[in-house]
């Protein structure tokens, strides 16, 4: 019972735009990638300029580069309370800082669904808007 839960505390999952995540502890994702060190990760403006520019030069950069998208994910999740990030590059952007960003809270039984449903081969961009992104929509507009 207690190695049950001992895994199950060092399991992290983070929603990067249309992928889900699993983190484990962010700390030694970021140890292990070396992309940051986890004692002083970067202020939240440089990790959102990371991901405009990630998100500018290519717009699936979480599946073509997939340690810069868990370096992202940790560094988001060691200086912030969100588990989702969504950078959106405009069709017409002319510059990284054009990426649009938003962070979210989501509940671990909303992101496990997610995972699962991603493991099967059929998570859809509606289901990550309709169970993430509407309702931090309709909570920051509260």
């Amino acid at each position: 019972m207690l190695r049950n839960l001992y895994y199950a505390v060092r399991t992290m999952l983070f929603l990067l735009n249309d992928r889900v995540l699993d983190l484990g502890d962010p700390a030694e994702t970021l140890q292990r990638i070396g992309t940051a060190d986890p004692g002083r990760p970067p202020k939240m403006r440089a990790i959102i300029a990371m991901g405009q520019d990630a998100a500018f030069a290519s717009a699936n950069f979480q599946a073509s580069h997939p340690d810069l998208a868990l370096s992202i994910a940790a560094m988001v999740a060691l200086i912030s309370e969100a588990n989702c990030a969504l950078f959106v590059c405009p069709p017409r952007a002319r510059s990284a800082r054009q990426v649009g960003v938003q962070f979210a809270f989501a509940p671990l039984t909303t992101l496990a669904f997610l995972d699962d449903a991603q493991a099967r081969g059929v998570l859809t961009a509606a289901m990550i808007n309709g169970h993430v992104w509407r309702l931090a929509g309709r909570a920051g507009a509260a």
